[in-house]
């Protein structure tokens, strides 16, 4: 089953899809709007991983959150910094409302800062969110 089946499938609430991505400025917008068009998704981050062309500048245009790795770490280290902004983004927001926190992280890409253990997310807090990894290539599926 494809991952849109399985999220449509179990319909989670809220979506939060982590795109890791290296020199993807010709395709990365349409990847963006695909993950979009999946059952519950609020939140498309895109880790630009050290590229060389418009990636950041293409994936802000088209509203993601963009946070950019000076040089490439690999795939699985995008993974992780996705990962972990999404917990620092979730808890920040419980904290004070997040709309400070939020405007400052679409306000520029930037290399990721936090350090020490991740945050812990009361689940009694909200609704848990749900995250999904897409390929930057997933434009056309």
């Amino acid at each position: 089953m494809s991952p849109a089946g399985l999220l449509t499938a179990h319909r989670p609430e809220r979506v939060a899809v982590v795109i890791p991505a290296k020199n993807e400025a010709e395709r990365i917008e349409a990847t963006i709007e695909s993950a979009r068009r999946i059952a519950g998704v609020d939140l498309v981050v895109v880790v630009d991983d050290g590229s060389t062309d418009a990636t950041s500048a293409v994936a802000m245009g088209a509203d993601a959150l963009v946070v950019r790795h000076k040089t490439n770490r690999g795939k699985a280290a995008a993974m992780a910094t996705g990962a972990q902004v999404i917990a620092i983004r979730e808890d920040a927001e419980r904290a004070d409302g997040g709309e400070s926190f939020s405007e400052e992280l679409h306000a520029e890409p930037r290399e990721p800062g936090h350090t020490g253990p991740l945050p812990v997310i009361d689940p009694g807090e909200s609704v848990p969110r749900a995250l999904l990894f897409l390929d930057a290539d997933m434009g056309g599926s």
